[in-house]
């Protein structure tokens, strides 16, 4: 800053929230600092080094509603180490997040750099994708296409991404602000376990950003599991605590980077539970996989009348009898079916609530 005229000309830099800006404060000059005084429900943090300092003025408070645990299982799973950056394929992904930075005052949309990355290796045209890509992306965040940087091309693996728009990241550089959010995740790990909500609404933005319904062996497409990776053991054992505190037994692998998730009940929780609501694209995927088991056939029939396991076999001209009769008596046990025995016939079973399948 310099003082001109009687009066003090300063620089923002573009590290600075734009939302800081809109913020009703008291600025003045003393002793060679330039202070800004803010309303109480303000709070400024700040990071010093040998060259600069870099600050920001944050609400002193936060709600603990499913937004922030839905953000933080997003960020968690996503964010770079060293600054605030996320990326992801999914448009309701970024908007989920910008939405929760915005609404908690802590980053406004303006702020935020939008970066497209794409795999290129199965791409002919390039030129043409690199102009639909964006327009798809200026679309779904509601930006300007000219916000978007890039797209910056890479060839890697095949891409199960179709159609391929590649991915965006968002970035926002400023050192205090990464330190909140790092204090805040480790916030987050402390006590996402100490509520049911807090770990529901945690693991639906967790599958988001690393979440995938794995399909059978080739040719079946139906679901055989719920995979969350990470290349980190103690992070893998971290989110199969989570799971658990929810009623999911997920099993964790020492030399794979995931967790998986198996079994019908277990499915069926994560549906009730809208666990990959927040990923468009993976959501149909579970929800077409999931309709591909031949038990949630079965369930279905149960719509329209109670019937036992022979008539349900009989009706979907079915051989598995065994797996059927065996899934039917787990979903019995955790509350998911009703049942009576009748007399000749034997377990008569009755749908408990409808699971919108």
């Amino acid at each position: 800053y310099i003082i001109k005229n009687n009066k003090i000309w300063f620089i923002l830099r573009e590290n600075w929230p734009s939302n800081n800006l809109c913020q009703n404060k008291e600025i003045f000059f003393k002793e060679d600092y330039l202070y800004f005084k803010v309303s109480e429900a303000y709070i400024g943090i700040w990071y010093n080094n040998s060259l600069s300092t870099e600050f920001v003025i944050l609400p002193k408070c936060l709600d603990l509603k499913d937004n922030f645990w839905e953000a933080f299982g997003i960020i968690i799973g996503e964010m770079g180490k060293k600054y605030i950056a996320i990326s992801n394929t999914a448009p309701r992904v970024i908007n989920n997040l910008i939405k929760f930075f915005s609404d908690s005052e802590l980053i406004n949309k303006d702020s935020w750099k939008f970066n497209l990355t794409i795999n290129c290796r199965e791409i002919k045209d390039i030129k043409e994708v690199n102009t639909i890509s964006k327009q798809y992306w200026a679309e779904k965040l509601s930006i300007k296409i000219t916000k978007i940087k890039g797209p910056f091309l890479y060839k890697q693996y095949k891409s199960n991404v179709n159609p391929n728009y590649g991915k965006i990241e968002i970035k926002f550089f400023n050192k205090s602000l990464k330190y909140v959010i790092d204090f805040l995740i480790k916030f987050v790990k402390e006590n996402v376990c100490n509520n049911s909500n807090y770990s529901v609404a945690f693991l639906r933005g967790l599958i988001a950003a690393e979440g995938c319904p794995g399909k059978g062996s080739k040719g079946d497409n139906s679901l055989r599991t719920i995979r969350i990776a990470s290349k980190v053991l103690d992070e893998r054992l971290f989110y199969a605590k989570v799971c658990k505190n929810i009623g999911l037994n997920a099993r964790v692998y020492e030399k794979r980077h995931n967790i998986e998730i198996f079994g019908i009940e277990n499915f069926i929780k994560a549906l009730t539970l809208n666990l990959f609501s927040l990923n468009e694209k993976r959501n149909l995927v579970f929800l077409e996989r999931l309709n591909n088991l031949e038990t949630i056939k079965a369930l279905k029939l149960l719509k329209n009348g109670d019937l036992s396991v022979n008539e349900i076999v009989e009706r979907l001209n079915s051989k598995n009898y065994r797996n059927i009769n065996k899934n039917f008596s787990k979903l019995y046990n955790c509350g998911i079916l009703k049942r009576i025995n009748k007399k000749d016939v034997g377990y008569i079973y009755t749908l408990k609530y409808d699971l919108s399948l």
